[in-house]
Formats: C-alpha cells, structure tokens, sequence
C-alpha cells in the first residue's frame, strides 16, 4: 500500500517537472543571444493579464516598455513560453513596416484555413505571399477619393438620422431623464448604418427606434468575447504548432450566414438595376465582370469592409466626443471652425470635410490617446537580423512574433509631452503637422507601410462627418457615470474606455 502511494506522488511529481521544464527550459532563449529583457513567471510568461483578465493585455506590454525603451532597440519576452520581441525604438517599428516588410509580412494570427472560415480566410489581413499582394491589388482601388465622394450623400443622410435620433432622446420628457447616451453604442448604430447603406445599398434601421439593428448585433457578436477562442489562443501560446493541425473559425457560422444573405441580396438588387451607384459593391462586381473575382470573393470583401468599417469607426467616433466632451474649449473652436465652412444647405462639402484643419487634429488627436490597435504583432516570415543600440546583429528566425506597441509611443512623454491630455494643436501645420510625427516613426493608428489600413480614407471620412453633425447641432458633455480617466477596459482586444462612454447632449439654438 505505501509503496503504491509512493509511487503515485513519485508519479505525478515527474509529470508536474516534466510540465514545469516544458514551460520554463527555454527561458534563456532571448539571454543566450545577448537580447535584454525581464524574467519570465511560469505558466504565464511576461504578460500575466492574458490568464488574469484583470486588466487590458496592452499594459503588460507598455510596463515592459516602459522599463526597457532607454536600454534597447527591443526586448525579448514570453507569451506564456512563446518567445517575442517588443519593439521599443520607433525608427525600428518604422523599419519592420516598410523596408523590412518582406521579412515581417505577415500578421501574428494569419494563415486562417480558408475551409474551416472561407470568409475571414479570405480577408488581406489573414493572407501573407502572393495571394495576399493579389487580394491587396483587388480591393484597393475601391477606396478611392473619388468613390468616397460619390458616398458621400448618403453618409449626410445617416448624419442627419443620428441627429434627430439623439434629439428624440434628449427633447422627449420622461420619468427619470435620460441619464446619458452610451457613446459607443450610439456610435455603432451610426457605422452600421453607413456601411450598410455606401456599400451594399441596404439600411441598417438602427434609428427608427431603441432597439438595435440585426446588423448591428451580429457585427457586435464578432467582436464579442468568445471563451473557446482564448482558450484555443492560451493552447496556442503553450503549443504553437497546433495551428498546422487545428483552426478555429473565426466567423461563427450564424454571422457568417447573416452576412451572405445580405451581401446575396445586395448584389441581387444590383443585377435588378435597382439600385446603381459607383460604390465599392460596385467595383467588384465589375471586377467579377472581367472575370477577376469570383461570388466568395466578392462576400468576403464585402464583409471584411463591413465589420472592419463599423467597429473601429465606432470607436473613433465615440472616443472623439468623449474627448471633445471633456474639453469644452476644444469642442467650441471645432464648432465655430464648422460654422464658418457650412455651405447654404447646412452641410460642409466633401471637400470641406477633408480640408477643415482643426477638425483633423482634433480626429488625429483621438488616434493617437484612443487608437483602435493597441499594438501590430507581426510574424518573421523571412529570417532576419536586428540590430541592438550598442551595434550587436540578433538573428530573428522565422514564426518568431515581433510586437509593435503603438498604444505606448503614441502615450510616451519623450514623444508626446502631457500624452494623456487632449491636445490637438499637436498636430497643428505650426508645429509640424502630422507628417513630423509620421516620419519620426512615433504615429500609426492606421498602420505604415504596404499593411496600412486601406480603408482608412473612408473611415477617416465617415468619422469626420458623424462627429461635425453632432457638435454642429449639440453641445456635448460628459455624464457623470463616465470615468475621468484613459483607462481601458480590461477585457476588449481595441482601444476601449473601461466602464462605457456615457454622454449628454444639449440641443443647440441658431444663436449658440
């Protein structure tokens, strides 16, 4: 019996050492090659918040860079016992963009198997090698100025819907008062209407009452937390190799279905002649045409615009009003800026739109505290050297994941003094415009290089026009539910205010 019992803790005492040395017997993988960085824990790696979930991943990575930015170009870490480099000299994150692309093209989680998820298999940000190039080359002349243009009236129409939705809301009398509007929230039925609406021709409806759209719901069911995919992430960070066996959908196959019904009937009301508008739906239909693209391709196109448009932009709008809210001055010189660019219809030109200065640095100002990505991690697809500051080659090898922490350049001191004050004048032509941030390497909300977001005109466009109709007709407050910080929330994979975007809206009079 005691020698049955000995046996069993001998037993299970050899298998937690064997757990414990699979973990932990490469730990000096970054040391053996001269690379600085903090010790690694067991298990967890260097960034503990991805088992704990008690606070957003990006300042596990931002503590590191923090400590580490003034002693090296990078620094090597674990995620869990996958080891990476964290970037920490922005003319080397500027590098690994552009001149090193070829050997850093592919994004950390690319290669989904187009048979397990056609749809988000097919989307350029998943694609690396030449198919990538391919399906780049295809969708981006679809977003041209001129395209975006011609959309352009139909976004005024959803701006005015946003307005009178908001007016409804604050001019109707109830018991309570309305305590707020969650920004977010109200920002997403505004995305979802004008994505649907410039790009497959379809209304959203989410302004003709409380409820949320089914477009809505089903783009914020992407977005949404799903248990089995971090944990299929945790198994990937202990084992990388299981991706080559296993994929896990991206899509879920009931947003998957949503999506093709309505890019199905979209497409069907254009070969109806219903509906005809040079529009990206538009575009690759004539590209299917010349037989360059075929019905899936066209579906996953379609929705990648979809779900890429509504979400970050959401963000973009609902983070600008926050910050807009919170600094009155700001939001009266935005306003007055408006008033002076109106034309006789009430409405800025497309033109205007793109040409009003201090509504584009209040829009890069929100970018750069409230940039959706927090960070760019990029896998080695091409072994490669990096250079340390004391002139020491490392060799990279391939599969080997860099990170590219946007959220701590854009908020460092060196870089940005007061970062996480609202200043917009940052980017004022007097001081250098956005062009000096560009070129230092220390701005990137939308990426560089040949990944660069390739929407981004657009997005720019419809964020612009929702928040100018906002401030135009309301002044914007801040309620008291929402935090007074730039905390994020803990859970969320973008750039997300912990606790919700809660704000108040007053109508304006002409003399305002």
């Amino acid at each position: 019996m005691i020698q049955t019992i000995v046996t069993v803790f001998a037993s299970v005492g050899s298998i937690a050492y064997l757990i414990y040395l699979y973990f932990t017997w490469h730990f000096n993988y970054w040391k053996s090659r001269g690379v600085q960085g903090p010790e690694p824990e067991f298990f967890k790696g260097n960034f503990p918040s991805i088992i704990s979930r008690d606070r957003n991943l990006v300042y596990d990575v931002d503590d590191i860079y923090k400590e580490y930015k003034n002693k090296d170009s990078f620094v090597g870490v674990f995620s869990m016992r996958s080891p990476q480099l964290i970037i920490t000299d922005p003319k080397l994150v500027q590098e690994i963009w552009t001149t090193k692309f070829h050997n850093f093209e592919a994004n950390q989680y690319s290669g989904v198997d187009k048979k397990v998820d056609p749809i988000f298999g097919r989307n350029p940000f998943s694609l690396v090698g030449q198919e990538w190039k391919e399906k780049r080359a295809e969708v981006t002349p679809g977003f041209t100025s001129a395209r975006i243009k011609a959309s352009y009236p139909v976004m005024l129409d959803v701006c005015n819907k946003l307005s009178k939705f908001v007016g409804r809301k604050f001019n109707v009398k109830v018991d309570p008062p309305i305590d707020g509007i969650e920004g977010r929230q109200l920002a997403l039925r505004f995305t979802c209407e004008v994505v649907a609406d410039c790009v497959l021709g379809l209304k959203a409806s989410g302004f003709e009452s409380d409820e949320i759209s089914e477009i809505q719901k089903m783009g914020s069911k992407l977005f949404e937390q799903n248990p089995f995919f971090i944990i299929f992430i945790i198994i990937c960070s202990v084992c990388p190799g299981i991706r080559k066996f296993y994929q896990l959908r991206v899509m879920p196959k009931e947003i998957e279905d949503f999506f093709l019904k309505m890019t199905h009937d979209a497409v069907k009301m254009r070969t109806e002649g219903k509906i005809d508008r040079a529009d990206f739906l538009n575009y690759l239909l004539e590209l299917k045409q010349k037989g360059k693209v075929n019905d899936l391709d066209i579906t996953a196109h379609t929705i990648s615009f979809l779900l890429d448009g509504m979400e970050t932009s959401s963000l973009a709008v609902a983070h600008m009003l926050l910050l807009l809210g919170r600094n009155e001055d700001c939001q009266d010189k935005l306003r007055q800026e408006i008033k002076e660019n109106l034309s006789e219809d009430g409405n800025l030109t497309f033109e205007k739109l793109n040409d009003l200065k201090y509504l584009d640095q209040c829009f890069r100002e929100t970018l750069r505290i409230y940039g959706p990505g927090l960070f760019a991690s990029k896998k080695c697809t091409k072994a490669t050297e990096l250079t340390t500051k004391n002139g020491t080659k490392v060799p990279i090898e391939e599969d080997t994941v860099v990170i590219l922490p946007s959220f701590s350049i854009h908020r460092d001191p060196e870089y940005y003094p007061d970062p996480e004050k609202f200043i917009p004048e940052r980017f004022s032509e007097e001081n250098g415009g956005v062009k000096k941030f560009q070129s230092a390497g220390v701005y990137m909300p939308f990426g560089e290089g040949p990944r660069m977001c390739p929407g981004m005109k657009f997005a720019t466009a419809q964020v612009k026009a929702g928040v100018v109709k906002l401030i135009q007709d309301y002044k914007v407050t801040v309620n008291p539910r929402t935090r007074n910080d730039n905390y994020l929330n803990a859970t969320f994979f973008m750039a997300l205010l912990d606790g919700g975007i809660w704000l108040d809206f007053e109508p304006l009079t002409d003399t305002d």
